[in-house]
């Protein structure tokens, strides 16, 4: 008789300490609250043309460039960090490179690319929590580029890879 009042007030201590907050995430560090660091890699971007279209206005050719095999399991409570990377010595005049993030329903962010030693390069910081709260997110990476247009479609994807070697984009996360 005496071991069952002592689990029960045992139980009913550890219930009231639980409710009154020290079992809440608040108390437990970021990096404890999700899964393991991750990087997400796409290299096959300049095969990877999902839009393009032709202003006629300005005369000018989007073409964005998209891996859809981006990760859905992210953890919400860190930051990730998207970087995008367009492999070109110079651009030619009117040529400019874009990364775009979008996430949620409503979460978007476009940077554009300055120019560094061999390449145009940029980081974006993301934070997804405040489209997903606590559960796990999702993300969408693109790069875009932008341009006049050479005259036809043909013309203008052999002016974008004669002239950007290479596209890639690194993604670092906490899996959730």
């Amino acid at each position: 008789m005496k071991k069952l009042h002592s689990l029960s007030a045992s139980l009913l201590l550890v219930v009231i300490l639980f409710i009154s907050g020290c079992g809440k995430n608040d108390d437990v560090p970021d990096d404890l609250l999700c899964g393991s660091a991750s990087s997400w890699v796409a290299t096959d971007l300049p095969n990877s043309l999902i839009y393009n279209d032709l202003d006629i206005v300005s005369g000018n050719r989007t073409m964005i460039f998209e891996d859809i095999t981006t990760p859905e399991d992210i953890c919400t409570e860190e930051t990730t960090t998207a970087t995008f990377r367009a492999y070109a010595d110079i651009l030619p005049a009117g040529m400019t490179v874009k990364g775009k993030a979008y996430w949620g329903n409503s979460g978007e962010n476009e940077i554009t690319l300055p120019h560094t030693t061999s390449m145009y390069e940029s980081n974006m910081v993301i934070d997804l929590k405040p489209q997903f709260g606590t559960n796990p997110g999702w993300i969408g990476l693109q790069i875009k580029v932008i341009f006049p247009t050479q005259g036809s479609f043909s013309a203008d994807s052999l002016y974008v890879q004669n002239n950007i070697s290479n596209m890639t984009i690194v993604y670092t996360y906490h899996k959730n």
